[in-house]
């Protein structure tokens, strides 16, 4: 049984806000059954009874983000990003502010390092 849609888009709503995380449409079987184990393992099968919990209580606001989010590091990771990075946002800041701009970017989340490595690689290259 899937949740409803309204049911759906308040645990969606709640990480976002909380994340910044966006879940697709196209993703919504694969975050149900994420949040599906997360609940199982709080011992709750109401979903809005969980998201109430997950609201005001760390950790399971934690495990819940832990199990929808990709535990894997690896250099350009996602080469569509960075695709996009090189041809369109890059020259585009340089278009706006010049060559001689400092630019800084932040990578969240990058246990190990790859990403920020990668970004690293992608505006030395392209100067």
């Amino acid at each position: 049984m899937t949740w409803s849609k309204p049911a759906y888009e308040s645990m969606a709503r709640l990480l976002g806000l909380r994340t910044g995380l966006v879940f697709s449409p196209d993703r919504h079987p694969a975050v149900e059954l994420g949040v599906r184990r997360a609940m199982g393992r709080a011992k709750l099968a109401d979903l809005e009874q969980y998201r109430r919990l997950v609201e005001r209580n760390d950790i399971l606001f934690d495990d819940l983000v832990s199990e929808l989010t990709i535990g894997e590091t690896y250099f350009f990771r996602e080469p569509g990003q960075f695709q996009v990075l090189r041809q369109t946002i890059l020259p585009e800041i340089r278009r706006r502010w010049g060559v001689e701009h400092v630019l800084r970017a932040w990578s969240a989340g990058c246990a190990s390092g790859e990403e920020p490595y990668s970004l690293a690689m992608v505006f030395h290259r392209r100067g």
